[in-house]
């Protein structure tokens, strides 16, 4: 079931790193550009742990227009377990691009 996102909903100001996490995780299940507008700022954010699982949400979600994100945020991570998901799920919305 897909959830609508209000645009003045915004979990990602939270200085909880654990409720960001959570909030980008329900995501997947989230429709529209509010959506797509939260993952996009979560891929910046200053935790790998919600870096990570705004890179899982892009992937599962197959936002290929996230893809050059992505591939930018491939040249400058740091975090090891960012970076795995990173090269499993950039290439593969890559290759969907038409």
């Amino acid at each position: 079931m897909a959830i609508p996102i209000l645009s003045r909903w915004h979990p990602l100001s939270s200085p909880h790193s654990s409720l960001r996490v959570t909030a980008i995780h329900y995501l997947r299940y989230a429709v529209g550009p509010g959506a797509d507008e939260l993952l996009s700022t979560a891929l910046s954010d200053e935790k790998p742990a919600v870096r990570w699982t705004a890179v899982q949400v892009v992937g599962h979600l197959s936002l290929r227009h996230l893809q050059p994100q992505l591939a930018a945020l491939l040249k400058t991570e740091t975090d090891p377990t960012v970076l795995i998901n990173l090269r499993r799920v950039a290439p593969r919305l890559a290759g969907h691009q038409s």
